[in-house]
């Protein structure tokens, strides 16, 4: 889950970038420069669509209206745009002075605009319900000044309040309806009464003719920063202010002006910032250009664990935009390029860096004097064993290197952890074994280290099997399986020559007592862990079996070969079901017995996760983000998690609840069409927690079915029973609303008492019906 680029339009202007704003209905990107014109982009594509010209200075910002499917844009030449979603000017507002910054308040339907220590609020009329733009109304301009009730226009000026001493130069709008605005002043005002038009006021005072209301803020909190206020941003997750300013410093207010908190030595001076709700994190930059996020819940600076995945070191951005109501933030750089993130909810959640060469192996354990708190160890090519810890109880999202553990002459391969004796294990390229009790790491340090060294194979160690009763299972290179008592750290027993070729791995089957072996050959043999001795073998693949897993709740043996399948066997050896995989070479493999999914790790370096099913296998969902082949994947229970390890150095933490149901929460593909987003509207908390519900009486179901008769039709005028003729469904369904569904009854009972039923053959005969007398009032 993470922040990722997925569009990059270089030479967006001729002269530096200003401003932007997202169409999400459309797909399109508005961009405003220096050079007073608006370009506006595909996002998909990063193709030019249009040029918008109008404004004759600086384009100071713009802001998109889901309310009205319109485009709002302001500038330092003191005019206020009014566009289509075509491009055509619909409106042109000069309020004579220039302006800095726009917002929109969803509750009370109001466009505000940030001047010289004025805020300008205008009621915005409703595309759908008062215009008919497309067909050419507002071609000509309208000057607000001439006439502020104009029905026919977008935007009606409805008060001019003066709340700052110098520049607003941030405006923004809570889900109730408070605005909040900040300057170079160094204050913070909030407006929310203020704003109520419906409420009785004292008399206007106009002046030059104009509709200006000499109105103030309900709140203005002063001195806020020690330097001007030049940015600000809501989080709607905690209704707090997040304002920049040029100290260098990024606060947290509360909506009544308490500081909640302060980041301090970001930069010389904050030049962006916004909220990222989907991943509720602040990213902030500066005039050093450097992005940089936090995480507010603890707080703490998370750039380093995501900056990678979302390439924060690629570009030097100098302004933020976050578009509403999408999961897409919008930079911009010094250098006139626009980058896009989107977020993608099976990328990467962290990314771990600790070794400085390959990572071999990686293995979470529970301990049992600290349950529920998570263990994570990692050993690599550097010969270190690393332990990793989440390193705050308020973060669930970050961990850190706790320790750092060495004692191999060579790369650790494989790790095994032991709970009855609490020890992690670990083989190595050096023919050695190597035990580190977790309670005695500190206790033994500066003791005899060769009691917990075996030593005994003649190749490199490549799977550990802890087994019942404290007994160690080994396997390497020179082609044995060894036994050994973690008690007494002596051998137990040696089987040579357990395979024709060097055996790649090991794992146990406790419910069984069975042990699995993998060698380079396309056979997997099952041994008894308590005689030792082989009981069968798994004969069926075509090509090497590189992983072997045991499924406990299918209590049945999963493989992967290098003849592209992956197959399910019995604890007889019988085979069960085979299915095809992509992405060559099974390098890893995990099952998750919580979820029931089994997670493959491919050549192509991207880890596949599959849901068990009495058929076979089910693709659920890919995991991509490694650059190098991924070596060792685990399971982080506690939170929901899981971890691989891979040759490109870093360990990456993904989250697992995200990909249950198979598919991603809703992203800029699936955001919602026009019609969706007509009746788009504030509600409260309570409206959610206590939604309308729709009478008995009106719900589809329970409606009567109905078949409207008319002149053409043949036959006598009965109610129509259901039927399954497919076109005659499909235009009832059509008329399922709940105007329609009124209507249609209202005809038909209508139509059955005016026309008797004997009278439709008359009439279609062109007779008059007998007997008949019809009143029309």
């Amino acid at each position: 889950m993470a922040m990722e680029v997925v569009q990059v339009i270089s030479d967006a202007h001729e002269q530096p970038v200003t401003c932007v704003a997202l169409n999400k209905f459309r797909r399109e990107l508005y961009s405003g420069a220096q050079d007073g014109l608006i370009r506006v982009w595909d996002v998909e594509t990063g193709r030019q669509m249009r040029v918008q010209a109008g404004h004759k200075g600086w384009v100071t910002d713009m802001l998109f209206n889901a309310y009205t499917k319109l485009l709002f844009s302001s500038g330092v030449d003191g005019v206020l745009f009014v566009w289509n979603d075509k491009g055509k000017e619909i409106q042109e507002v000069d309020l004579g002075e220039p302006l800095y910054c726009l917002a929109w308040n969803q509750k009370r339907k109001q466009l505000v605009a940030g001047g010289n220590g004025l805020i300008h609020v205008f009621k915005v009329a409703r595309r759908a319900e008062t215009l008919d733009l497309d067909r050419g109304f507002g071609s000509s301009q309208a000057d607000i000044r001439a006439d502020g009730k104009d029905a026919t226009k977008v935007l009606r000026h409805e008060m001019t309040v003066k709340g700052h001493t110098d520049h607003v130069r941030g405006l923004c709008c809570s889900e109730s309806g408070k605005l909040f605005s900040a300057g170079y002043d160094k204050s913070i005002c909030v407006y929310d009464s203020v704003l109520d038009t419906e409420r009785p006021r004292e008399p206007e005072v106009l002046k030059d003719n104009c509709h200006k209301r000499s109105r103030e803020p309900d709140h203005k909190f002063e001195n806020c920063h020690g330097g001007a206020i030049c940015s600000l941003a809501f989080d709607f997750d905690h209704n707090w202010l997040i304002t920049g300013s040029y100290d260098g410093c990024v606060k947290i207010w509360s909506q009544e002006g308490r500081c909640l908190d302060v980041f301090e030595g970001l930069c010389d001076t904050v030049t962006g910032l916004c909220y990222v709700p989907a991943t509720k994190n602040y990213w902030i930059t500066g005039k050093n250009r450097k992005l940089l996020a936090y995480d507010p819940r603890t707080p703490t600076n998370i750039t380093s664990y995501i900056e990678e995945t979302s390439q924060f070191d690629n570009f030097d951005i100098k302004k933020l935009h976050q578009a509403s109501g999408t999961d897409i933030v919008v930079g911009i750089t010094t250098s006139r390029q626009l980058v896009i993130w989107k977020h993608n909810p099976f990328a990467a959640h962290r990314v771990l860096r600790g070794h400085q060469d390959w990572v071999e192996a990686i293995i979470a354990v529970t301990r049992k004097e600290d349950l529920g708190v998570p263990h994570v160890f990692s050993a690599g090519s550097d010969g270190l064993l690393l332990h990793w810890q989440p390193n705050s109880e308020l973060n669930t999202d970050l961990y850190s290197c706790q320790e750092e553990m060495c004692g191999h002459a060579g790369s650790i391969l494989c790790i095994s952890y032991s709970a009855e004796n609490d020890m992690l294990i670990t083989g190595s390229e050096d023919c050695s074994i190597r035990l580190w009790p977790l309670s005695q790491v500190h206790e033994n340090e500066g003791e005899d280290e060769h009691r917990n060294i075996l030593t005994g194979h003649e190749g490199r160690v490549t799977g550990l099997a802890c087994c019942s009763d404290s007994v160690l299972a080994s396997v390497s290179h020179d082609r044995s399986i060894r036994y050994w008592d973690l008690h007494t750290k002596q051998e137990l027993e040696c089987i040579s020559e357990s395979h024709d070729s060097v055996l790649l791995g090991i794992e146990f089957a406790s419910t069984h007592d069975e042990l699995a072996t993998v060698a380079a050959e396309p056979v997997v043999k099952v041994w008894c862990a308590f005689k030792r001795k082989q009981k069968y073998a798994l004969i069926g693949h075509t090509a090497e079996v590189t992983q072997v897993k045991w499924c406990n709740f299918k209590c049945c043996w999963i493989t992967a070969s290098d003849d592209e399948t992956i197959c399910t066997w019995s604890s007889e050896g019988e085979q069960l079901t085979t299915i095809q995989y992509q992405g060559e070479t099974v390098t890893s493999m995990l099952v998750d017995e919580s979820e029931e999914a089994l997670l493959v790790a491919t050549l192509d370096r991207v880890i596949r996760r599959y849901a068990i099913k009495d058929h076979g296998l089910d693709v659920v969902q890919n995991y991509i983000g490694h650059t190098d082949t991924i070596r060792g994947i685990c399971q982080v229970k506690e939170k929901a998690q899981y971890l691989s390890a891979s040759w490109d150095k870093s360990i990456r933490v993904w989250n697992q609840d995200l990909g249950r149901e198979g598919h991603p929460s809703p992203t800029m593909t699936e955001l919602p069409t026009s019609k969706q987003d007509q009746d788009e509207s504030f509600h409260s908390a309570y409206e959610q927690q206590n939604p309308l519900i729709q009478p008995k009486a009106l719900r589809a179901n329970t409606m009567p079915a109905f078949r409207i008769v008319t002149k053409a039709s043949v036959g006598p005028r009965v109610r129509a029973e259901p039927d399954n003729d497919k076109q005659e469904q499909a235009s009832r369904q059509d008329a399922q609303t709940t105007l329609g569904r009124r209507l249609t009854e209202l005809e038909t009972k209508l139509a059955l008492q005016v026309t008797g039923a004997s009278e439709v053959p008359c009439r279609q005969a062109g007779k008059k019906p007998s007997g008949a007398k019809i009143k029309m009032k």
